[in-house]
């Protein structure tokens, strides 16, 4: 017997809550099968999902059952099975099948006792199924099981989708951070280039003063000192240049930027501008994801040069902290002497692929540097605001909490209250 309708569209309700991205595919089975066994009594289950990439249905977990017991039916997306299941409408597959199917699944009855499949198919497409051993059922409940068989199949859907749109919105960050390398190029050279030339120094002098020793004691100091930064360096871009899992750690903000910077000063000083820097003191730590991070900052950069007139161009960088519902935040404003943003577009500035550079010789926007700053921002519980005036000037303020699950839980409990 299955539950009282009201109960069962509780269960419902709570299988789609539960199934959310994070989930892999044998995760969303160990759901359901927790599930059925609040709606019916389960003596045996198999399920079967989609598998779109290599067509077929893999077995992702069984109750009672291995996926060695279905080793002699085909699973691929046209196999008779999986056909049949497509457009039948019986919950028991027994005396039901084609000829064909029929002399495989009786050996499948008699070793495992199954006599039922649910499919979970939406309108055009059978998203998986699931092998049961229950008890018989009256046609009403046949009917709600094909009903809620529907609706876990436009979970699953659901749940796929929103994987998809994850590794999309990676794989966009992760184009937009290729494209700021061709800018911060410049940079990373010429502060290679410094530490280099002094090694270099070091190496074509050691052979005339090898017998001076206060010469190498003090050279070969500065020549360690720039292979570390140097390291450091090249640790840098290549840690912001290959994706890597979110990593959230304690930062210190002022650092972030000081490290980021040096690469937009050459950029900046082709165009005949200037970065100026004010740093709050002893700012709080504050949790992040490093690389993120950076990426917000490099965008931003890009964005303050590329607005900047053709000479006497100013980019000031500040940093000052503050506190919300009690806990530290900081601050972070990026204000250049451009050309500003026309009022008509400031509300779709942080929409993806809006764009004004198409019009600039010097660099084409793909719209997704501030849609990407936007997003990062929000991840990290954050707020991102931009006032802007034309041929005056913008200025783009980053605030960023210390703790920002903390920040969040306070949120809620001050909504709740």
């Amino acid at each position: 017997m299955l539950p009282d309708p009201l109960e069962v569209c509780n269960l419902l309700v709570e299988i789609s809550r539960s199934l959310t991205s994070d989930l892999n595919d044998k995760e969303v089975a160990e759901t359901l099968l927790k599930n059925f066994f609040k709606m019916i009594s389960l003596k045996k289950a198999a399920f079967f999902f989609l598998n779109e990439e290599k067509g077929r249905y893999d077995f992702q977990l069984g109750h009672q059952l291995a996926e060695t017991d279905f080793k002699n039916i085909p699973m691929d997306v046209q196999a008779p099975f999986p056909e049949w299941l497509k457009s039948n409408r019986t919950l028991g597959f027994a005396g039901t099948l084609s000829e064909g199917l029929a002399k495989k699944i009786p050996s499948l009855l008699k070793e495992t006792g199954l006599q039922n499949c649910l499919p979970f198919k939406t309108r055009d497409k059978l998203m998986g199924f699931v092998f049961l051993c229950i008890p018989p059922l009256s046609s009403l409940e046949s009917q709600l099981l094909f009903l809620i068989g529907e609706q876990i199949a436009i979970a699953i859907e659901n749940n796929r989708l929103a994987q998809a749109l994850k590794k999309s919105k990676v794989l966009v960050r992760r184009t937009d951070r290729l494209k700021s390398l061709e800018t911060i190029a410049g940079g990373m050279a010429h502060e290679i280039r410094n530490p280099l030339t002094s090694i270099k120094t070091f190496v074509e002098l050691a052979g005339e003063r090898r017998e001076d020793s206060d010469f190498f004691d003090s050279f070969s100091k500065v020549a360690r000192e720039d292979i570390g930064r140097i390291e450091r360096i090249i640790r840098e871009v290549l840690d912001y240049s290959r994706y890597m899992e979110p990593t959230f750690t304690e930062e210190d903000i002022n650092e972030v930027i000081q490290t980021t910077l040096p690469f937009m000063v050459i950029e900046a000083n082709k165009r005949g501008a200037r970065f100026l820097t004010e740093y709050q003191k002893d700012p709080p730590r504050i949790i992040i994801d490093r690389q993120q991070i950076k990426q917000v900052l490099l965008n931003l950069f890009i964005n303050a040069i590329d607005a900047l007139p053709p000479s006497n161009g100013l980019i000031k960088v500040k940093t000052r902290s503050f506190k919300k519902l009690e806990i530290p935040w900081m601050g972070i404003h990026i204000e250049d002497n451009g050309i500003g943003i026309p009022p008509e577009n400031m509300e779709n500035i942080f929409d993806p692929f809006f764009t004004t550079k198409h019009e600039s010789k010097e660099r084409e926007g793909t719209g997704l540097g501030l849609a990407i700053v936007h997003q990062i921002v929000q991840d990290h519980r954050g707020e991102v605001d931009v006032k802007s005036k034309p041929n005056v000037g913008t200025v783009f303020s980053v605030d960023l909490p210390s703790n920002p699950m903390l920040y969040e839980r306070r949120k809620e409990r001050r909504l709740e209250n």
